[in-house]
């Protein structure tokens, strides 16, 4: 989001749902999702549920697809590791 008022603009629920479709690690294969995390590919397959809403579909490591054809480019992944116990992506 460039600025606060087209953020305000955009409801909380959206907003989460899709930052949970753009960061994770796992891939998908004949649309089924495959991660290291189960907790990332359960959250996946709750954000697919979502009637009319763009889900993951698909990634390699320079960019990640939507189900609406949206592609974002990723800039820079930041691997989980035990000292930060997070992993994070820019888009």
């Amino acid at each position: 989001m460039a600025n606060t008022e087209t953020a305000n603009k955009i409801p909380c629920a959206t907003l989460t749902l899709t930052c949970i479709s753009l960061c994770h690690s796992c891939i998908s294969i004949d649309g089924e999702y495959k991660g290291i995390s189960v907790d990332e590919v359960t959250l996946l397959e709750a954000v697919r549920k979502v009637k009319n809403f763009p889900y993951f579909v698909d990634r390699d490591s320079q960019t990640i697809e939507m189900s609406d054809k949206t592609k974002f480019t990723v800039l820079k992944v930041n691997d989980f590791t035990a000292e930060r116990r997070a992993m994070s992506i820019v888009v």
